[in-house]
Parts: C-alpha cells; structure tokens; sequence
C-alpha cells in the first residue's frame, strides 16, 4: 500500500526529505524508533489568550474570545477559559510551535466547534521555515463540517497536511490566511474558530522497510549474527548492540530474500542486547528482533519432569498414552520464580561435563503444578510422561544457547526409551522446546534460531543414538524456562509407575567439546530370568579417552575380585536374585564414570499357566512371583498387567482375541 505522506510531498522536496534522513543518520532515526513527538497549540491558555509564541493575530479587525463551552476537548487537550474566533475576510493568524526534532516532518491538524461556523470559509497556510503539502492550500478544515459539538458529533482531529521542516528548524512559523468564503457579517454568524492545533511528529519512511528478526545463536566473542524475515532487494543490514546508534555490522552486498549472515567488526559481549534494521527503498526499518547474548552455549542450568495425572492409567509401563493429557505436575519442583507460568524452582542442577550425567526422579519428591506451583501428590498407581524441563540456573543465570542429549530414560529396571529404533534426524520422541502451549514460546526462548529436538548419533550413553535439544532463552532472567514435550508420534507420552524411581542420562558439554569421554558400546540385557543352577554371564564394552576400571556390584554391594568387563554367575540361587550392575570408570583423569544395571530373577521351576472356563468367563492360575499379562494382539500388541496373585478370572469376549502370558 503506498504511503500517503510520501504521494503527498513534492517531489523535489521529497528527495531533499530522503537526503536529509540519511545525512542526519542516527539523530532523526533515532527519533523516529522512539517515542513520537507530539505537541499542542490552543488560542486559549487557562483564563488568557496564549502569548506568541506559539499564537498571534496578525490581521483582522473583527476577532473576539468565545465563551466557556464553545473550545474543543479533542484527545489530548486540557480544559482552558475560552478560545478565539473572527468574522471578517482580513483574518491573518500565526501558530509558531515548538518541536522536538528538527528538520522533521509534522502532521497538522486542527479541532474546533461546529456552532456558529462559516459552512465556507477557506484558509491556506504558508511558512518560510519548511515545506507544506498540496492539502496545506484552500483547506476547508475551518468549515462547519469539520467542526463538533462534543455532544452529538464527538470532539476529534481534523487534518489539514503536513509540514516538512529545513534543516534544523524546529520552530517553524505557520501563517493561516483567509483566501475565501462567507464570514459575519457579524459576530453571531458565520465565524472562524481560530481553537486549537496539533503537530504530530511524522516519518516518511513508515512501513517502507519491514522489521527483520535477530535469531540465535546469540554467544560471548562471536563475530556474526543470524536474521531472517529480509525483503527482497533490500540494500543495507545493521546491526546494533544495547542503545548505540551505531552499528556493530552491516551487510551490504550479496543480501538475499529472508536468511542472510551479519558479519561483525566488534564481536559480541555476554549480556548485551542485539537488534538489527533492513534498508529499503532509501529508509530504515526499525530496531526489531532482539536477543540477549548468552556466555557461549551450556551454563549450568536446572532440570525436571513433567508428568500427567489421571486415574483411568493403568499401565503397564512405557504404553502410549493419547487421552487423559490435561493435569499436570512437575517433578523435584518446589515453587515458582515469578509467579503464575514462570519458571520452576527446586529441581536437579545439570553442570557443564564431558561425562555423561544422570539424574534420578524419585516417588517421595516434591511435586507442583505446571501453572501455579501448587504442591501436589499424585494417588495414582501410574502417571504418562508431558516432557521434560529446564529452568535457567538461580546461581549463574545465562541465555545460553543450550545444546545437551539425553539417553536411557528407566522407570525402576524398565527402559522406557533408549532411541535405537529411530531414524536419525527424527522428532518422533520429544518436540522442539516450547512448541506446546505452555510456556508461550515468545517469551521463553528465543523463536527462528536453534530450537530442535532430533535423533543424533553424536553421541550416546549407550547404543549408538540420544536424542539432541537445542535452543537459546531470550534472556538471562531466572523466569524463563523451557519445556520439551513428547511428540504426538513415535513414543507418545508413555506411562510410568509412580511407586519407582524415573532415570535420564543427561549430556551437557563444556563449550568447545564435542565427544563425551565416556559412553557404552555394549552392554547386557536389562532383566534375566533363569532356573535355579543356570549360568549366567554379563559383558560390558566402553570407549572415550584413555583406559577404564570396572567394579560389579549386587543391590549397590562390591562383589570382591569382579573388576573385569564381564561377569559370570555360575549355579545361581533362589538368592541370587537382585540388580546386578557394573560402573566403569575412565583413567585419564576426566572423572567420567558410567553404570548400567541388569536384573537378575531366578525361579526354581518353569512357569506353567492353567486355564479353565466356567460359563462366560475364563479363570487363569499359576505358581511363582509372577505377573500375568494380556494383550489384544500379538507379536506387537500392548501387554497389560493383570495380576501379581497367582489366581485371575475375567469375561470372555464375545469378539476378537485375547491373548495371556507370565512376566517374571
């Protein structure tokens, strides 16, 4: 849509407006981003006529001060005694106001009374100290129809154009001369209010050049920023750190549609704030699209785990969940930082490491809900995980950006996910930080930089895949948190028993680093189950740097002389039941251990399920600690624990399959 300031100008003038703009650089930009200059003249101040400047008669015999209710209360006036009118064809009046700006452009407007007002008076404005619009000559903006009441019709502001300062003036003298139309031929009848004025600061370059957006990273001692949203034949990228005029880089050549790098002559500094403008047509855009500048990626930061509540869960672990998804609690939260939907406090604390890090989440921790922090407990046997969440650490606040995977995510000795299924580069296990309703993204995170949540084969705890999360907070403040819930395909909020412990392997590495030194290549299976005397053998594989140490351990007990990578349990025992685990520890002097856990169950007789049907239902029965299980379909049906007695009688369906099976 084209600008009506500019269709206005003349062109000469015009071109003297767009020089002007760019010889006074930062000064009328600087203007024009902040806040507008808007200034009043009234005929009237208080109980006296206003003194020039800003008003004067110039000529006219017949002019009188209009009694009380016959001023204008147009936005932005305050109440005065009286205000000026006249009657005869010789009026001259002046306005010379104030401005902030100089060599500014101005809109000019003016408000006054309908009674009493010549339906044709003409008036045309002149002034030696700047340009005035087309619109400025002949107006009728005096009439009768331009006036109100502030009754019937409301008080409001007539245009009248626009006046194009020289340089540097910024009190330029305005002459308002009657050229036509009826007046008195006395007092009573036909007048012109000569009430009240409005200039208001105007830029020519409005909405020519469209704001562009900074996105992340955003890092200590980079020299580039990233911004997108750039207009096709744009001409010139600044960009600007904190409230300088001047820039820190700019970008004038091979500048493209959307996406363009900003190299830097002065790098950035942590904890400055970062804007950029696009050139375009000749004009500026404004400063838009900031971003805080973080330490360099991976301060410490703090973690939790999102849950939801509901009653109708009923297992097993790890079953996808797709209804029931609507009250929620965070784990190991304690509070909030700042009130409704801020982020959380209490949680674990997650510092910068080479080693891989796990945090456990514990059935007698604190939990709060999402929105308000109300300490809460859940009754429920199950739960299905919303996600995960970091808040910005309380002792070393920092915007990051955060770049750390995560791996083997447990409940008890149960692997819930270990992303080995998933194609690289997929998203079907966690979403993109804050791209659920909650917290809103604009305010938590930076939008348009670095914000994913992939499959990675970069590195992994085990295996040879995690999951990778990325992103940078929009500032340093102790509010922001992010949440990355789970996707709606893939892995779709499993459930977890809420009696037994949630375990993640977090990364989150050192700015600079990019392998952890210490990782599993290869380890046993998570649960055993054998018959008395059997034989059984663990075998682990690490890598990273430097050699490794290995110690075994049953239910968290040294096992004496087991200090090699595999372990063999020989004629195992009704006893012998526990968690066996290893820790591997590297020896170059990183400190990196790394444990996995297996469980062993021995059982000393073979599982048999008996099966006997009395009219419409089936009665199941068995010997032994185990869990009888159904499913609908098999081999890859949802198994759903049914009983941990050794007796179940359910109704037979009168249609489809049901198929039953013993889980140690």
């Amino acid at each position: 849509m084209k600008n009506p300031l500019l269709t206005s100008l003349s062109r000469s003038r015009l071109a003297k407006t767009l020089a002007l703009n760019l010889a006074l650089g930062a000064l009328f930009s600087q203007a024009v981003q902040g806040a507008v200059d808007v200034v009043y003249v009234t005929s009237y101040t208080g109980a006296s006529i206003t003194p020039n400047p800003p008003f004067l008669k110039v000529a006219g015999t017949s002019y009188s001060p209009a009694g009380s209710g016959s001023f204008s209360m147009a936005p932005g006036l305050v109440t005065r005694a009286k205000t000026v009118y006249g009657w005869s064809s010789d009026l001259v009046f002046k306005v010379t106001p104030t401005l902030a700006v100089p060599g500014a452009i101005y809109k000019i407007e003016t408000s006054h009374t309908s009674a009493t007002t010549s339906t044709d008076v003409r008036v045309t404005l002149s002034s030696p100290d700047g340009d005035l619009t087309a619109s400025c000559t002949n107006t009728s903006a005096f009439d009768a129809a331009h006036g109100q009441n502030g009754t019937t019709v409301p008080w409001a502001w007539q245009t009248i154009g626009y006046i194009t300062n020289y340089t540097g003036v910024t009190a330029p003298a305005i002459t308002f001369t009657v050229v036509s139309g009826t007046l008195g031929p006395t007092s009573s009848s036909a007048r012109f209010y000569f009430d009240a004025f409005r200039f208001t600061e105007e830029n020519p370059c409005s909405g020519v050049a469209a704001d562009i957006n900074v996105v992340g990273p955003l890092t200590n001692n980079q020299d580039y920023v990233n911004v997108t949203g750039v207009t096709a034949g744009a001409t010139q990228i600044s960009v600007f750190a904190d409230a300088s005029p001047t820039p820190i880089g700019q970008l004038t050549t091979g500048i493209v549609a959307g996406a363009n790098q900003v190299p830097l002559t002065t790098p950035l500094a942590q904890g400055q704030l970062i804007k950029a403008t696009q050139t375009f047509n000749g004009c500026s855009g404004t400063k838009a699209g900031g971003g805080i500048v973080g330490s360099g990626g991976n301060s410490p930061i703090t973690a939790y785990l999102s849950c939801y509540s509901n009653s109708a869960f009923a297992g097993p672990v790890g079953v996808n969940t797709t209804t029931g998804l609507s009250t929620s609690h965070t784990i190991k939260g304690s509070g909030l930082s700042n009130g409704s939907n801020s982020a959380p406090t209490g949680g674990a604390p997650l510092t910068p490491s080479s080693c891989w890090q796990t945090i456990t989440f514990l059935p007698t921790d604190p939990r709060e809900t999402l929105n308000n922090g109300f300490q809460v407990t859940d009754p429920n046997r199950y739960s299905a995980l919303d996600g995960l969440i970091f808040s910005i650490s309380i002792t070393a606040p920092d915007s990051g950006p955060y770049d750390l995977y995560i791996d083997q995510i447990k409940n008890g000795d149960v692997v819930i996910e270990d992303f080995e299924s998933y194609p690289v580069g997929s998203t079907n296990t966690f979403a993109a930080p804050n791209t659920a309703t909650l917290p809103a993204a604009s305010s938590a995170y930076i939008a348009g930089g670095v914000n994913s949540s992939i499959i990675s084969t970069a590195n992994a705890f085990d295996g040879t895949k995690s999951c990778r999360i990325r992103w940078q907070f929009a500032d340093a403040d102790t509010a922001r948190w992010a949440r990355i819930p789970s996707a709606t395909t893939g892995k779709r909020n499993p459930q977890i028993d809420n009696s037994k412990p949630v375990t993640i392997r977090y990364l989150m590495m050192p700015v600079g680093e990019v392998t952890n030194k210490l990782h599993f290549t290869s380890v046993p299976a998570a649960r055993y189950t054998l018959l008395t005397n059997s034989a059984v053998t663990w075998n682990v594989a690490a890598a990273g740097e430097g050699g490794f140490t290995y110690l075994w351990k049953l239910d968290g007990n040294d096992i004496p002389g087991e200090t090699l990578s595999s372990y063999t349990k020989s004629n195992v025992q009704l006893g012998d039941t526990g968690t066996y685990s290893v820790t591997v520890t590297g020896l170059d002097g990183g400190g990196c251990a790394a444990t996995h856990e297996s469980r062993l169950i021995v059982v000393d007789t073979v599982p048999v399920l008996t099966s006997a049907v009395v009219t419409t239902n089936i009665t199941l029965s068995w010997s032994g600690p185990f869990t009888l299980q159904s499913a609908t379909v098999i081999p890859n049906g949802t198994w759903t624990d049914l009983s941990t007695n050794t007796g179940f009688t359910q109704a037979i369906s009168k249609t489809g399959n049901r198929f039953y099976r013993l889980k140690p």
